[in-house]
């Protein structure tokens, strides 16, 4: 598609592109169609509002670099059977998207969790929550304690989750504590959340 018929159908029928700063009219939504070079509405509308699409290799295609990760180490690093370590990547991806938690973002909490899991991190509270504290403050300023807040809400809505953060020590990492505020922080601002 070349960019006069990009600009046709962004633009309806109109034969003339606005000008910087001049108001548009709305464009018609696009024509639901299979043909090549078509958009896919169904598609669209299911990566707009994220419904998990899945690829050939059965992962989440938003978290396929963080399931691919994840298997990798769980196999190579904890010793799980390739089919578990993807049974739990599946689950892992689906709390990510639940939580709003970008796939980048997803795959560096994969990162620490595998560390902390195989013994190569060493779990170390008070040295986490005081550096937790001072990356909440600089994120977040004046807001720091409601976002914390609002990450406490989240965390607790989902039980498995609160109690495994618990027992791993994980619920005090500095990156999951961020990860998991701004997540909240974006769903109470949404009004999502309580706090």
């Amino acid at each position: 598609m070349d960019f006069d018929e990009m600009a046709a159908r962004l633009y309806a029928n109109s034969t003339s592109r606005p000008e910087a700063g001049q108001p548009t009219a709305a464009a018609a939504p696009p024509a639901v169609s299979t043909k090549a070079g078509e958009i896919d509405v169904n598609k669209a509308e299911a990566a707009l509002y994220g419904k998990p699409q899945f690829g050939v290799d059965g992962l989440d295609t938003t978290y396929a670099a963080t399931q691919r990760a994840m298997i990798s180490a769980s196999v190579e690093q904890l010793g799980l059977e390739p089919g578990e370590a993807q049974a739990a990547s599946t689950e892992w991806a689906g709390r990510f998207r639940q939580a709003g938690i970008a796939s980048d973002v997803a795959t560096g909490l994969t990162s620490v969790a595998t560390g902390v899991l195989s013994g190569a991190i060493k779990v170390d509270p008070l040295a986490w929550k005081n550096a937790a504290r001072a990356e909440m403050a600089t994120e977040f300023g004046a807001n720091a304690d409601a976002a914390l807040a609002a990450a406490r809400e989240m965390v607790a809505a989902d039980p498995p989750l609160q109690a495994w953060l618990q027992e791993t020590g994980l619920g005090d990492h500095p990156r999951v504590v961020k990860a998991v505020a701004r997540a909240a922080w974006a769903q109470w601002k949404a009004g999502k959340l309580r706090t």
